[in-house]
Order: C-alpha cells, then sequence, then structure tokens
C-alpha cells in the first residue's frame, strides 16, 4: 500500500521579508533565524533563539510555526527540484536540533521524504529497464511511483505502454509453444502476464482460445494412444494434465467426460491385470506377494468391489494355508514351538491370523513337547443387562 503525503499548510513566512530593509528589532531577530536554519546553522540559530525569542511568547509562537511550515514544504520543495535530498534533511536535521518542533512530527516529514525518492528512483529505473526493452520490471518499477510524486503522470503513461508492449511479447512467446504443441507452457505464460499486469483482454482471449485447442487435443491425443497400444493409464494421464490446467468450465467438462471414460477403461484393465497376477501367486502358495499386491493396487485406484472381494478370499486361503502347514509340524514333532514358528513367520510378514496361537493351544495344549505345559485359552465375560420389572 502506498503511503500518502499530505503537505501542511504552511503559515505565510515571516522569511520572506529577509532581503527586505528596515523592520522592527522583533521581525530582524525572527529573520535572522530563519536565515540561520536555511542556512544549516544550528549554533547561529540556536543563540538567536536563546538571546532574541526565548521568553517572548509571542516571537517564540511566531517562530514556532514558521519552522512547522518550513519542515512541512521540505518533501514538495524536494519533489519540485527546489532543493536535493541533502539540502532536505540538512533542513530537517537543523529544525530538529533546534528543539521546537515536535521530533515525532519531523520524523514523519523525513519518512514522507524517504519515500518520494524511492519513488523517483523507481521512475528513473523503469525509464532505464524500458529503453532496454525489459518492459514487464519497466512496468513494475513505473507501478511503484506514488501518486504526488511529478513523475506520476509520466509513469501511468509509460505504465500503458509497457504493458502493451510485453503483451506483443507474450503472444508471440505463445504462439511458439502452440507450435509445439505445448499448451501447458502456454497457459502457464498467459495466466502469468495475468498475474504480473492484471487482467489484459488481450491475453484473457487468448487464454480461451488456447484453452479449447488443449481440450481438442489432450482429447484427440488420448484416442490415439488407446487405439494403438490400448494403453488406457496413458491416455487418463494425458487428460489429467490438460484439467489441472484448464480453467473454462464448458472445456472442462470436455474433458473430465473422456477422463472418466478412460479411467473406468484403465481401472477395469487395472483390476483384471492384478486379479491374474494374483492367482499366478497363490498357484505358487505366494500369498504375502498376493496379499501385498492386492494393498498395492487398491493404493492406486482407491477401492474397488471385486479386489476387495479377492483380498477376503486370498486371506482365507493364507489362513488355511499357514494352520495347515502349523499342524503339519506339529503332527510331525509334536514340538509347539516349531509349529508357532511357522506361523510366526507368516505374522511377521503379514500380520494375519492373530488368533491361530490361542486356537492351537486349546486343540494341542496336552500335546505338546515343551517342559512348561500351556493351558486352555479362555475368556470370562461378565454382562450387565438393564431390566424393568419385578424379580
Amino acid at each position: 500500500m502506498r503511503k500518502v503525503f499530505t503537505t501542511v499548510v504552511a503559515i505565510s513566512l515571516i522569511f520572506t521579508t529577509l532581503t527586505a530593509c528596515g523592520g522592527t528589532k522583533e521581525e530582524k531577530a525572527l529573520n535572522a533565524f530563519l536565515k540561520a536554519i536555511v542556512s544549516y546553522n544550528y549554533a547561529q540559530a540556536a543563540t538567536i533563539y536563546e538571546e532574541a525569542i526565548l521568553g517572548n511568547i509571542d516571537r517564540e509562537k511566531t517562530a514556532y510555526s514558521e519552522l512547522m511550515g518550513m519542515a512541512a514544504m521540505v518533501v514538495d520543495d524536494y519533489n519540485e527540484g527546489k532543493k536535493t535530498q541533502a539540502e532536505a534533511l540538512s533542513l530537517l536535521s537543523t529544525i530538529e536540533r533546534v528543539d521546537i518542533v515536535n521530533s515525532d512530527f519531523i520524523e514523519d516529514i523525513r519518512e514522507s521524504l524517504s519515500n518520494l525518492v524511492s519513488s523517483k528512483s523507481a521512475f528513473a529505473s523503469g525509464e532505464q529497464l524500458f529503453e532496454k526493452g525489459l518492459y514487464l520490471p519497466a512496468y513494475n518499477s513505473y507501478w511503484l511511483v506514488e501518486w504526488h510524486d511529478t513523475y506520476y503522470d509520466q509513469a501511468q503513461t509509460k505504465m500503458g505502454e509497457a504493458a502493451d508492449l510485453y503483451v506483443a511479447e507474450v503472444l508471440k512467446q505463445t504462439d511458439y509453444f502452440l507450435a509445439a504443441n505445448d499448451y501447458a507452457n502456454a497457459l502457464r505464460l498467459l495466466n502469468e502476464t495475468n498475474n504480473a499486469i492484471g487482467l489484459n483482454e488481450q491475453i484473457k482471449t487468448k487464454i480461451t482460445i488456447v484453452e479449447g485447442q488443449y481440450a481438442s487435443y489432450a482429447i484427440s491425443e488420448a484416442e490415439k494412444i488407446v487405439q494403438s497400444t490400448q494403453d488406457d493409464t496413458a491416455a487418463v494421464n494425458i487428460l489429467q494434465q490438460a484439467i489441472n490446467n484448464i480453467s473454462d468450465t464448458t472445456e472442462l467438462s470436455r474433458l473430465n467426460t473422456a477422463y472418466e471414460s478412460y479411467m473406468r477403461k484403465s481401472v477395469d484393465s487395472s483390476v483384471a491385470k492384478a486379479l491374474k497376477t494374483v492367482d499366478d501367486f497363490i498357484a505358487d502358495s505366494d500369498y504375502i506377494s498376493a496379499l501385498k499386491l492386492l494393498d498395492d493396487t487398491t493404493i492406486v485406484i482407491g477401492y474397488n468391489e471385486k479386489i476387495n472381494a479377492k483380498k477376503t478370499t486370498v486371506e482365507g486361503q493364507f489362513s488355511n494355508h499357514v494352520l495347515n502347514e502349523a499342524k503339519k509340524t506339529f503332527d510331525s514333532t509334536k514340538d509347539y514351538r516349531a509349529a508357532c514358528g511357522v506361523l510366526s513367520q507368516a505374522l511377521m510378514y503379514a500380520g494375519y491370523l492373530p488368533g491361530f496361537r490361542q486356537w492351537y493351544i486349546m486343540q494341542h495344549w496336552n500335546e505338546l513337547n515343551a517342559p512348561v505345559q500351556p493351558k486352555p485359552f479362555v475368556t470370562k465375560m461378565v454382562f450387565t443387562v438393564p431390566f424393568s420389572g419385578t424379580l
């Protein structure tokens, strides 16, 4: 937000009589005091003030009003070229040292002066950048020129010129991108331009045209890929990229229709491939890999009824397989630890069948070849049932 400087209207300065002849003793003292101030002669100004002004209420008020007006005019004098920055700062410093005017007021003037210095520097920078053909940086520099700067009107005019020239460059670069079917970068450049210089009708129109071309191109390319490779996933990726870059609702509707169609085909294809591979794993009794593939497929495509049903089936097959293997081990060795070892390995990889250990103890606890005989697993449950009526 730009800081607005409000010039304090100064009282008609007695200092205007500095060159006049004659005048009262009081007027001469005030004129000498003000002359010392504008000459940045703090020592002389302080001496005159103490000897000829201090103690006289009327002269003190007049001196105060003159210094306030003089300080308030510093920014305008610098703005109009009547004072350099160094001269303006020296005058403010001298006024401040006399310690009549409030220091906060002087600090506000100093801040406004600093803002105006920055404003004029921005205009000068804009001029240099414009001459070099760097139109966007020039535009940004002109934008920093404050409204009360004498260069403001020029800056506004040059901002418009810089914006027009930059837009012409952007449209030319956009056409290069389009010639290479690089619609994503074309739209990126156009949108960045809108963000940089504000809404521009030429850029807005071009965005609408390019989004329509991009949507048609993406749909066409998706169809070509599916026809040549049957790769619905690749088609989905092309459409997704277009959807991510386009904002026009009509074009998005076209893209989403095509996207959903190919997405369904892609999901069906992924499910079919996953189920076939799972069956191959099961044929080799590799249930861990089968379950992992089903989980990975769910992560990629989301919930799918066929995948979920297959997972339930495989978990049951896996459970039976592990239990059978554990039973074979126990039947041949009567070694509970060895039987549990079969289960433990399965649990380590998959985390399934947590109730197996208790189930196996209940079935075979008195046959185990172990120094400490485990006892059957018993669960005690207590229920509180509310009722009404008479016991």
